[in-house]
């Protein structure tokens, strides 16, 4: 945008790490406290589990309706909805003493922190093109690592000195704040508002147009693929942890460090992999990375090996995969649907967030005796989705022969 100088750029990009810490952070600062809500509801672990797949349940609908309305009412209206629904969810969490009302509470705070993510992609795609994209999802996405990392750091000691509650006030605390911010400091960056190909009568003909598109389901399922996995291994490490490996709430919170710098690696290879190859060719390197590192880990399932180094020493090479993907296959979703990238982002989201509602769903069924399981869905998943992306490259490079001849 000509509009818009560096150093506007750069604000904006600090505004959209600060708002998007707060899905993170409503997901994550709770988890290590888990095994003791289990006891404060009267509740079995599975039910439990099933506040991690409500949230995103209300987080992937949500993203459906944010997406669009941003291409036509603009990007900070929606925001400043999204995160107005955030403080009713967050508090309706702090203040249930039922597990139904608990589970309602992440339900809305699902809906309200739906607006920050997809609708933070756009306006990447408002403010750079196809190439730049890449780089500042990719600089986005190491400080999304960095911060919420600490999350679960924060809810232990939360907990340790208040109570559960205290994780969900925080957030809200968080929301309210960066609403203010929003208000002040952010920009509309949408000048396509209004137009008739945001209209809701062209909403249907959108979603068939990027239903149509190969590329955009290829990329949309590398997507949601690996964030499955990356939930999966969310949704289980808690019990894993702390109820098999006998880790104290701490210890356990200390341990997310372990996988952040892992992510921070893999965000430090992509920068330089990118420079040098196509989007992709790296986010076939990172598929491959998924498979083999989620291949060790059901190997060391199956002969019975369950310590500390097991687990973390595969799902760190796990998750330097998913970092290939992430920012990359966003790019190559987003960049060639200018004009509509907010119903583009929604549905981007929308397969994103459901894989996870169903891995995590899934996850609360399985034995939780060893990794075995949680081995078995990564495997799974990383097959998948590697073979689909080099089906969608195999198909890319026979057209691209074609239209040479």
């Amino acid at each position: 945008m000509s509009d818009i100088n560096k150093t506007q750029k750069s604000l904006i990009l600090s505004l959209l790490v600060i708002l998007c810490t707060i899905p993170s952070l409503a997901s994550d600062s709770y988890l290590p406290a888990l095994p003791l809500m289990t006891e404060y509801f009267a509740a079995t672990t599975s039910v439990l589990q099933y506040s991690i797949s409500i949230y995103f349940v209300g987080f992937a609908i949500a993203q459906l309706a944010y997406g669009p309305a941003s291409d036509y009412y603009g990007r900070k209206p929606l925001i400043i909805f999204g995160l107005l629904i955030a403080l009713l969810g967050s508090a309706i969490c702090a203040l249930s003493t039922s597990i139904s009302t608990f589970l309602l509470g992440r339900f809305v705070l699902g809906v309200g922190v739906a607006a920050s993510i997809p609708i933070g992609r756009v306006i990447l795609t408002d403010l750079y093109d196809k190439k730049d994209v890449s780089k500042a999802a990719s600089l986005l996405n190491t400080i999304f690592a960095v911060l919420p990392a600490f999350s679960p750091i924060l809810g232990a000691y939360l907990v340790k000195y208040f109570d559960w509650q205290s994780t969900f006030i925080f957030v809200l605390i968080l929301s309210a704040l960066v609403l203010l911010l929003i208000l002040r400091f952010l920009p509309e960056t949408n000048q396509q508002r209004f137009s008739k190909d945001a209209s809701k009568g062209k909403l249907l003909a959108n979603y068939r147009r990027l239903f149509a598109s190969r590329s955009f389901v290829a990329y949309s399922l590398c997507t949601c693929l690996a964030y499955a996995g990356v939930i999966a291994y969310t949704t289980s490490s808690p019990f894993l942890f702390q109820s098999l490996l006998g880790l104290t709430m701490e210890q356990f919170s200390w341990l997310t460090i372990t996988i952040t710098l892992s992510y921070i690696t893999g965000g430090w290879l992509n920068n330089r992999l990118i420079d040098k190859h196509t989007i992709d060719h790296v986010i076939a390197i990172g598929l491959t990375t998924m498979l083999l590192s989620s291949l060790s880990l059901t190997f060391i399932g199956v002969v019975g090996i369950l310590n500390l180094y097991a687990l973390v020493i595969p799902m760190c090479f796990f998750m330097i995969g998913t970092r290939l993907i992430f920012a990359n296959a966003m790019a190559g979703a987003l960049s060639d649907f200018r004009g509509i990238t907010g119903v583009a982002s929604s549905l981007y989201g929308f397969f994103q967030i459901a894989g996870s509602v169903l891995t995590s769903a899934l996850i609360g069924y399985l034995p939780k005796s060893s990794q075995l399981p949680l081995a078995l869905v990564l495997l799974v998943g990383s097959s998948f989705a590697l073979c689909q992306f080099l089906y969608f490259m195999r198909q890319n490079q026979l057209l691209i022969s074609n239209e040479l001849n």
